[in-house]
């Protein structure tokens, strides 16, 4: 396959909620024109889960196949569930390589794919719609596979001493039509494999899973769980843990191989204060139409009820018409014709308000309509009384994180739609905050902050920039709450993702903020820098040989891996990333042989070394590994797996250790730290190269042929 021929852009503006509702999730379809060949077959999905303390990194890798002899163009979809965002994406279509998403600034990422797009016939978009994740994917080979893989981290938040974690993971293979396969028989079912380990530090007492997992138990306090199924009916896959201990407030340390401390806060709901403040929120009543009748008196009586909580500057919005009106005239109001939400423009008075309130039904609503409603109002919380029989998921994901959604259509649970409301409004007027240090406000990486009831709430910041104690205060500074560092004497291992969550933070905190040209830059130096998807860096995937062959049109950050000699670092820190991935493998490899047999596989004591072949004949490791370089030897220790599981490569070193040290050092240092001596293993590490021998081997072929015709 020639790659120059393939791009695969992302451009993604805001990660957003999975609607509570269960369904099937993530299908690659064809694209219209291919309409009439046979469906792709779906023929697995596998979910890695680690969840720490309340924060979930889960990675997703799909495998589709071609079962035509037509080369094809897809698109697929996956929808995100509350606040998750996405650290990083890689497709294959070949059946050899990965090509990985990078950050650009947006505007770079847009006038490149619009200039290779006028150069070139077969382009692949990856875009973000709402809250669905959409990759349009090229080619897909005649009878050949298509992986997507993708990362994304989210938040468990716990209820008293129980979490219970619902995840868009199920496959409903017996909606999809029959898929046959190249030699015209059934394809077979959907294969779901789910790995996953949890970790809290108030321990976990009880876990089950529905479907059953198989669970293990750590000695180290760690549990596991493989859950591996045909797909069945579509569904949530739903985490149960019952902790040792009630979720309780406070804040927990955390160190990086390199002494770099992070800081994770759970704040609980708070109570209300004694003197609560009446807050001042603006109200816009849609007066379209299908807001007349029924939905208009519903209007009504919210609105008394949520007179008892907070002032309202009550406005009302037909077609592009904004009139400031009273509560008691509601009733009055001639409905008709549809409103026109970008040609919104609130008056001048409106940004002193503390939030907004939109009640409506939604019709002609979209997250852009409402990016632009939040822009206008000074970003500060927007929320929706929605009037419809379904809630729109692209609207509840877009406020995730801004506000929120309640809906009150139904008779059946409008009291409590109502109170639900009625809270969210008097929190809008007690306006809780994060207090940092440099009078910096934060919000919650997670969760919302609440009086009353409500879920904890998620905050991760670097320990080096605290100089007091992290404080959540109300509108008038009043301190509600606070947690200090608990000090390095009780750091917990980091895991190695926390550094991208730190930004993700931090870039919320931003987005807060009026859109100055300093924030826009910081905001942008966050993604750039984290791979983190804002308002103003994309993802895009090139292969490398079109990155140099569009040199001029891509972003020079971007392209900095691929101009020499940067070009040749990058690549060996490339080889260094996939050693690192293999370790992991390995790793998930060896736990699910041991939850499999009674005898466990474990390392030599003298060399390290550890059974890779019957990982790989007994079906735990398909295909075995394939080594990023040839220097690279997987060994396990130095303690035992059985009870550190770590494994490390003799070029590379270990996933967890510090990148910038020789393997070797690594290895010293491990055992160092486990009271080992280096002296006591059998163990050959490989020379370093010089720069000449690095050369030699990187064109010892070009060499080999000029030598034939000399």
């Amino acid at each position: 396959m020639n790659n120059n021929k393939y791009i695969y852009l992302c451009v993604i503006v805001m990660l957003c909620l999975f609607p509570a509702e269960a369904r099937a999730n993530g299908s690659l379809s064809l694209a219209g024109r291919f309409s009439w060949v046979r469906p792709l077959a779906h023929e697995s999905r596998a979910v890695t889960l680690v969840l720490d303390d309340g924060l979930l990194m889960m990675e997703i890798e799909e495998t589709f196949s071609n079962p035509n002899e037509s080369r094809l163009e897809g698109v697929y979809r996956f929808s995100l569930p509350d606040q998750a965002f996405v650290t990083g994406f890689q497709i294959m279509t070949d059946g050899k390589n990965w090509v990985p998403g990078r950050v650009m600034e947006i505007g770079q990422a847009r006038l490149a794919y619009q200039e290779i797009v006028a150069r070139q016939m077969d382009p692949g978009l990856m875009e973000q719609h709402g809250n669905e994740l959409l990759i349009r994917v090229f080619p897909i080979e005649p009878n050949a596979s298509v992986r997507i893989r993708f990362r994304s981290h989210l938040a468990a938040p716990a209820v008293k001493d129980r979490i219970d974690l619902a995840l868009p993971l199920g496959i409903d293979s017996e909606a999809e039509e029959e898929v046959l396969g190249p030699d015209g028989g059934p394809k077979g079912r959907t294969k779901l494999t789910i790995n996953g380990t949890i970790r809290d530090i108030r321990g976990v007492s009880t876990f089950e899973t529905e479907p059953v997992s198989t669970v293990t138990r750590k000695e180290d306090g760690e549990t596991a769980f493989r859950l591996g199924l045909p797909a069945g009916p579509a569904g949530a896959v739903r985490l149960r843990i019952r902790l040792k201990t009630p979720a309780a407030a406070g804040v927990t340390g955390y160190a990086e191989p390199d002494g770099t401390r992070f800081l994770l806060a759970r704040i609980p709901p708070l109570p209300v204060p004694e003197k609560a403040r009446r807050g001042r929120v603006n109200v816009v009543l849609d007066t379209s139409g299908s807001m007349g009748g029924n939905n208009r008196a519903r209007a009504e009586r919210l609105l008394k009820r949520l007179g008892e909580v907070v002032e309202t500057d009550l406005y009302a919005f037909s077609g592009t018409t904004l009139a400031r009106i009273t509560p008691d005239v509601v009733a009055e109001q001639t409905c008709f014709g549809a409103v026109s939400w970008g040609r919104l423009e609130l008056p001048v008075a409106a940004s002193g308000a503390d939030g907004t309130l939109l009640i409506t039904d939604g019709e002609e609503l979209s997250p852009a309509d409402l990016a632009r409603i939040w822009d206008r109002s000074g970003r500060r919380p927007l929320w929706i009384a929605l009037f419809a029989p379904e809630i729109p998921g692209e609207l509840v994901g877009f406020l995730a994180d801004k506000g929120g959604l309640v809906r009150l259509f139904d008779e059946a649970g409008r009291e409590q739609a109502e109170s639900a409301l009625a809270r969210a409004m008097r929190d809008i007027g007690i306006s809780l905050h994060i207090q940092l240090p440099g009078d910096d406000r934060g919000v919650p990486l997670f969760g919302k902050l609440a009086c009353g009831e409500g879920t904890e709430a998620f905050l991760v910041v670097p320990a080096a920039s605290l100089t007091a104690p992290i404080r959540v205060a109300d509108h008038a500074g009043t301190v509600l709450w606070e947690a200090a560092d608990p000090g390095p004497a009780s750091d917990l291992p980091a895991r190695g993702w926390l550094t991208a969550l730190v930004a993700r933070q931090r870039v919320l905190s931003l987005a807060c903020r009026p859109q100055t040209p300093d924030v826009v830059r910081e905001i942008t130096r966050l993604g750039l820098a984290h791979n983190l998807a804002t308002e103003y860096t994309a993802f895009l995937a090139v292969p490398e040989d079109i990155a140099r062959q569009y040199a001029e049109l891509l972003n020079p950050s971007y392209l900095a891996v691929f101009s020499p000699p940067a070009f040749r670092k990058a690549r060996e820190q490339s080889r260094g990333k996939a050693c690192l991935a293999n370790q992991r493998v390995l790793l998930g490899a060896v736990e699910m042989y041991n939850m499999d047999h009674a005898v466990m596989m474990d390392r030599d004591p003298e060399t390290l070394s550890f059974d890779i072949d019957r990982l790989t004949t007994d079906g735990f490791l398909k295909g075995g590994i394939s080594k990023p370089d040839p220097a690279c030897r997987y060994l396990a220790g130095p303690g035992s797996l059985l009870a550190t599981g770590s494994i490390f490569c003799v070029r590379h070193g270990y996933a967890e250790g510090n990148l910038g040290k020789p393997a070797e050092e690594q290895f010293a240092d491990a055992c160092a730290a486990a009271g080992y001596d280096p002296a006591d293993f059998d163990i050959e590490f490989p020379a370093d190269e010089s720069p000449l021998e690095s050369w030699l081997s990187e064109y010892r072929q070009v060499l080999y042929f000029i030598r034939l015709y000399i």
